[in-house]
């Protein structure tokens, strides 16, 4: 909340996922709420002041409307390149979108 009134945005639907990676991402879908995700695993490495950066660094992608380009890159790297009949070039879309993301 407090990184939301510091951006001046509505905040987002927050979802923690069991997950043993750490990763947090943002899920933006036209005409829903947007929303954070947060791996158990970040929370269990992070305090919460690192925790609030992460969020605050996710609301940043929201408040300058990268939700599109994260979704893409997001589902890329949860593993969707791997329907591609062509591995390798599968990893270059997934390591050249995830560069991008960083």
């Amino acid at each position: 909340k407090e990184a939301c009134d510091i951006l001046q945005m509505k905040p987002p639907a927050l979802y923690i996922r069991q997950n043993p990676n750490p990763n947090a991402y943002t899920l933006a879908i036209s005409g829903r709420q947007p929303l954070i995700v947060v791996h158990t695993a970040l929370i269990e490495l992070m305090n919460e002041q690192e925790l609030q950066a992460v969020i605050a660094h996710e609301l940043g992608h929201l408040k300058c409307d990268h939700g599109v380009w994260l979704t893409i890159a997001n589902l890329f790297s949860l593993g969707l390149t791997r329907l591609l009949p062509i591995p390798l070039f599968a990893d270059t879309i997934e390591d050249n979108i995830m560069r991008w993301v960083r």
